[in-house]
């Protein structure tokens, strides 16, 4: 997909930090809360093909409220571990358990990116994994970053660029 400057750009967002980072590149993003609810990974579908479907949901959630000539983006991120996705905590303790079990693991990290044209209904997407190493955390690391309200909207209950583990 080549990039137009005379349609607008739009990313399906709510995450403050997906909006600093692409406030840094130089393309002018508009902003839009993605709507619907994410679905649940189908036993037979690849982690990859899953989180692209989450991006493009996302991305195509906010084409009744963008000029039909634009541009849409999405994102998702998601901790695969153990052959399980691991979202978002759905509170506190939940946090906590997350933390605990992903200590001392290798799990992935896998995000996917979709664009779509909508005049032209392309769709064009990617992914990338990342392996991650998460140290052991002792329980008042661990208590001291829940209560930070960081994890909570989170795949896995944290961030890797929070200062807090990582300064």
């Amino acid at each position: 997909m080549e990039i137009n400057q005379r349609k607008p750009l739009f990313f399906a967002t709510s995450s403050p930090r997906r909006k600093q980072i692409l406030d840094m590149i130089d393309l002018e993003f508009n902003f839009i809360e993605p709507t619907g609810r994410e679905r649940a990974k189908m036993d037979h579908e690849s982690i990859f093909d899953y989180v692209e479907s989450l991006a493009i949901q996302k991305a195509k959630s906010i084409v009744g409220k963008v000029p039909p000539k634009s541009y849409v983006f999405g994102s998702d991120t998601v901790v695969f571990f153990e052959d399980q996705v691991i979202g978002k905590p759905t509170n506190k303790l939940d946090a906590v358990k997350t933390l605990r079990n992903l200590a001392s693991t290798n799990h992935s990290v896998i995000t996917s990116i979709c664009g779509y044209d909508i005049a032209n209904d392309l769709i064009v997407k990617d992914s990338v994994e990342t392996e991650v190493y998460m140290r052991d955390f002792d329980n008042i690391e661990i208590k001291a970053y829940v209560e930070s309200g960081d994890p909570m909207d989170k795949a896995g209950s944290y961030a890797i660029q929070n200062d807090l583990f990582y300064p």
